[in-house]
C-alpha cells in the first residue's frame, strides 16, 4: 500500500505554496504601480513646466518688442521692475520731448513675489494684467549711459526663472532701447 502513494506524482500545489506566490506577486505589482505613479506624476510636472515655458517665452518676446520701441525707460527702477513709456499709435519719430502727449502711455513690468507671476502694470488707467504664472525670479539689468547730465538706458537684459515643483527654466532676452541709438 504503502508503494501505490510513493508512486503517485504529485500534481497539485501547496496551500503555502500559493500564498507565497501571491505574496511575491502582490509586492511585484506595488513595485510596478509605485513606478507607473511616480512617472505620472513627474510627467505631469515637465508638462506644466513645459506650459510655463511656452507663456515665459511669449511674455519674453512681449517684453522685448515694447522695450526696443520705447521713448523711455526709467533707470532707477528696481531690479523686479521694469518701468517705460511707449507710444501706442507706433510713431517711432517721437522722443522723450513728446512724453504726456495723449498717445503716450506709462507701463512697467512687475515681479509679483507673493504669487510667483510677473504682472504688467498700465500706470496710467491704474490696471494690470497677468503676462505668465509659475516665475520664480526675474531681473532686469538697464545698460545705461549720460549725457548733459541726464542718465538713460540704452539697452536691457532680462532674465526669468519659471519653475514647477522641483523642475525650473531660466530664459534670457535682452532689447536695445531705439530711440537711445541716436544719441
Amino acid at each position: 500500500m504503502q508503494n501505490k502513494n510513493a508512486n503517485r506524482k504529485k500534481t497539485a500545489f501547496t496551500l503555502i505554496e500559493i500564498l507565497v506566490s501571491l505574496a511575491i506577486t502582490a509586492i511585484l505589482l506595488s513595485a510596478v504601480a509605485m513606478v507607473f505613479s511616480a512617472s505620472l506624476v513627474n510627467y505631469q510636472e515637465n508638462q506644466r513646466l513645459y506650459e510655463s515655458s511656452i507663456t515665459a517665452r511669449q511674455a519674453m518676446e512681449r517684453m522685448t518688442s515694447q522695450l526696443r520701441t520705447a521713448i523711455w525707460v526709467d533707470p532707477y527702477a528696481p531690479d523686479d521692475e521694469c518701468d517705460f513709456i511707449t507710444h501706442l499709435d507706433g510713431d517711432h519719430s517721437h522722443g522723450r520731448e513728446d512724453i504726456g502727449c495723449e498717445h503716450c502711455r506709462h507701463f512697467a513690468y512687475s515681479f509679483d513675489s507673493e504669487n510667483n507671476r510677473l504682472v504688467l502694470l498700465d500706470i496710467d488707467n491704474d490696471t494690470d494684467h497677468i503676462l505668465c504664472e509659475n516665475v520664480t525670479g526675474i531681473k532686469f539689468r538697464r545698460e545705461t549711459a549720460t549725457q548733459e547730465d541726464e542718465v538713460y538706458v540704452r539697452s536691457v537684459q532680462i532674465k526669468m526663472t519659471v519653475g514647477e515643483g522641483s523642475a525650473s527654466q531660466t530664459l534670457t532676452g535682452a532689447a536695445v532701447v531705439r530711440k537711445e541709438l541716436e544719441r
